[in-house]
């Protein structure tokens, strides 16, 4: 087994509370952080810490000239022309935002429309969508692995459109874009071409000059740096015309009571007391990421390869997406579990994976899919991880096909009367987690029709619907949700509450009842406030019942 040289520099794995117990598969949402960055940040913080520009003295000086380092250590990594071109924001959504809104008024013509892809992560499409009444948007199209239809894409980019926006790699899938000959289309109709580039900056070389895109976007915390910053390249011809967005101190030249004139680049852009001590940190991770670029590749491409291998011989398991032009990330389901479910098994086994629709929900719409799980991996990645990775979903997967007499006959089921009766004897976790799944199946099913948001309850993690009927006095409660455990902890709470008279059924109290069976402290809290408002919906159902009846 090939041991990482990487991951020393990584402080979180090598403390007591982690070492050898935290699997972290979920660095396209945030990377850890290299000691040197948080040196950087600390030695800043305790010797350094001035604000920047325009001060006399030495320590501003000093942070100033740190300050704007950082700024040509950017430069230099995605190759910018000047480090004017380089815009400090809040991250990638913040660059977004201020995109949308300055490149509004520059003047389109009437009729054009905004291109966008079904891959890009809210943050590349929300701020679109304001502008929508204005210059309609339109997707380039894609296959049912999330590829662009190279020849059909190209297409629809000509005269009628105003802006192409488009991401480098897919935060959901991986998928690297062919935005090379995007770009290129985009230059001959003069086109305005934008890189959402979060999810490549820290796996690929960027050349922003070479790509000859107008404007390229990224955030410093998916790139071993902190949160809170981002990058906005821009072309400086582009921002030289584009109008300010925030205004206020910093990006000011001179004032009076009723005008203003403002900085010239990049500090137009950077109204207020920026974030100094991210943008130091980034330096930092910028510089690791050069320091180590191939091994980092070398890490990622060998570990990257080992877990496709590994989950294409689990036939339980689909893999979507591009599974050879990608950045390390894997997107994939499990057969006949629910994203959440399988969310929770991997936590109990240090697992950190995200689970979801991954902040592109057009994208699992067009898919067909309701989420995904995306194991995500970094320079930080061990083959142990894989392993236990890879293992942890062979344990999960054989735990289902276990058949329900042999679990019923480990459980002694058919000696217990009631579900919570059972669920309160049993010695363990583990047991309960195969019980409450088990449990499932004794609820009572629910007809399509009522899949529908007149049912459907709000407060809860995972998809529930839920429907009751009261006859000769007595409630009988319908529910279903594609997750397992869900379903099962209904059973358990259906089962409560069919079974007390109907006038005392608005007292019943689920957080307690679940508590009382043992379960409370072995279900997260946002599950058992899923369950409450599941309680809340039957006692204001079941109260309009009654009160229909007695009219």
């Amino acid at each position: 087994m090939n041991e990482n040289s990487l991951r020393k520099h990584f402080p979180v794995f090598q403390s007591s509370a982690y070492k050898d117990k935290l699997i972290y598969l979920d660095s396209a949402s945030t990377s850890q952080k290299p000691k040197g960055v948080i040196d950087a940040i600390n030695e800043h913080l305790v010797t350094g810490n001035a604000n920047v520009h325009r001060a006399s003295y030495q320590l501003a000086r000093y942070a100033t000239e740190a300050f704007e380092q950082s700024r040509e250590s950017v430069r230099r990594f995605i190759n910018a022309r000047n480090k004017n071109e380089i815009i400090w924001t809040a991250g990638a959504t913040s660059a977004f935002n201020l995109l949308a809104h300055i490149l509004n008024p520059i003047g389109f013509k009437k009729g054009q429309h905004i291109l966008l892809s079904p891959l890009e992560h809210h943050s590349n499409l929300v701020p679109w969508q304001q502008l929508s009444s204005i210059y309609p948007l339109e997707f380039l199209p894609i296959d049912s692995n999330g590829n662009i239809k190279l020849d059909e894409a190209l297409s629809r980019i000509g005269e009628q459109t105003a802006i192409l926006s488009i991401s480098h790699a897919s935060n959901a899938l991986g998928n690297i874009n062919p935005i090379e000959a995007l770009i290129t289309k985009a230059k001959e109709h003069g086109v305005t071409a934008i890189i959402d580039g979060c999810q490549a900056t820290s796996h690929l070389n960027i050349d922003v000059q070479a790509l000859d895109c107008d404007f390229y976007v990224f955030s410093g915390h998916k790139l071993y740096g902190p949160t809170g910053i981002g990058v906005l390249y821009g072309k400086s011809e582009y921002l030289n015309q584009l109008p300010v967005y925030h205004t206020g101190g910093e990006m000011v030249k001179k004032v009076n009571l009723h005008s203003a004139t403002f900085q010239p680049l990049p500090y137009k852009y950077e109204a207020g007391t920026p974030n100094i001590m991210s943008v130091i940190g980034l330096n930092s991770a910028i510089e690791f990421v050069e320091r180590h670029r191939t091994l980092i590749n070398e890490i990622e491409n060998r570990l990257y390869k080992r877990l496709i291998s590994e989950l294409l011989k689990l036939p339980e398991v689909t893999i979507i997406g591009e599974q050879k032009n990608s950045v390390p990330i894997v997107s994939f389901t499990i057969k006949n579990f629910d994203n959440k479910d399988v969310a929770s098994f991997f936590d109990r086994k240090g697992i950190a994976v995200r689970v979801g629709h991954h902040c592109a929900m057009p994208l699992m719409a067009c898919l067909n899919l309701d989420g995904s799980i995306r194991a995500s991996l970094a320079c930080y990645n061990t083959e142990r991880d894989i392993i236990l990775f890879v293992h942890a979903i062979k344990e999960l997967v054989a735990s289902q096909q276990s058949k329900d007499a042999s679990r019923n006959n480990d459980l002694n089921i058919s000696k217990i009367p009631t579900l919570a009766f059972a669920i309160k004897n049993l010695s363990n976790w583990d047991q309960r987690y195969r019980y409450i799944k088990w449990a499932g199946k004794h609820l009572k099913p629910l007809s399509c029709q009522y899949k529908t948001a007149d049912y459907e309850v709000i407060g809860c993690e995972s998809q529930v619907w839920l429907n009751t009927k009261i006859e000769d006095n007595r409630l009988t409660i319908f529910a279903d949700s594609p997750s397992q455990m869900v379903r099962g902890l209904l059973a358990i709470l259906c089962e409560a509450i069919e079974s007390i008279p109907l006038d005392e059924i608005t007292r019943f109290n689920a957080v307690r009842y679940f508590n009382s069976i043992g379960l409370k402290r072995y279900v997260s809290d946002s599950r058992i406030d899923g369950m409450v408002a599941v309680t809340n919906k039957i006692k204001t159902s079941v109260s309009k019942q009654i009160a229909i009846h007695h009219q």
